[in-house]
């Protein structure tokens, strides 16, 4: 299981390729590689912790997704990587690609096999704004661990700047607690309007 994305992509902490390749099923592979970065720090695969909290926080920014989404992964940015249990690519529940940055959710065509052996690889760029990613770095930015992202101090939606100047090194579940509640209270909102009363405890 996922032989093209372990022969791509580089753990920032010991794997063993060769019993996860062995895998037949994406969550037994999945398993293994739980709480692992990769490609210093670019990528990684959410704890079941992480999932159960960071699911709780996307059904609060996104309830048309309540009851049907299982996060899996998440970006440096902190966009979450979930299967979606109500639509089906290449015979597997389909990706979607959760934005705290910009409140989208973007559906990607593919399962969880495909997104990890096609979609990592040829399209590294729209699925993980690498280059983005290597702009930071070079800024003097620091590689966020398996328990971090790079957020928005201003989100998109809220006419942050897209801009490395706008960003900072998050705890990855605060920084969706406090993304959730700006999303959700955002939406249908008229520009400019102030956003109170959100909940940082």
């Amino acid at each position: 299981m996922f032989e093209k994305f372990l022969s791509n992509y580089v753990s920032d902490s010991p794997v063993d390729y060769n019993d996860v390749k062995l895998c037949a099923e994406a969550n037994g592979a999945l398993k293994m590689l739980s709480g692992k970065t990769f490609d210093n720090g670019i990528y990684r695969i959410l704890t079941d912790s992480q999932k159960r909290e960071i699911d709780a926080q996307i059904e609060l920014a996104f309830p048309e997704f309540s009851g049907r989404i299982s996060s899996f992964a998440a970006d440096w940015l902190g966009r979450i990587f979930a299967e979606d249990s109500q639509r089906f690519e290449n015979g597997g529940k389909g990706i979607v690609m959760f934005e705290p940055g910009t409140a989208q959710a973007l559906e990607i065509p593919c399962d969880i096999e495909l997104f990890h052996d096609d979609e990592l690889i040829n399209y590294r760029e729209e699925a993980l704004a690498s280059s983005f990613y290597e702009e930071w770095l070079k800024s003097g930015g620091v590689a966020p661990n398996s328990l971090e992202c790079i957020g928005y101090d201003v989100p998109l939606y809220l006419n942050g700047a897209d801009g490395i100047g706008n960003l900072r090194l998050s705890n990855l579940e605060v920084y969706w607690h406090l993304s959730s509640q700006l999303i959700r209270r955002a939406k249908g909102l008229p520009a400019g309007t102030a956003i109170g009363n959100i909940d940082i405890s």
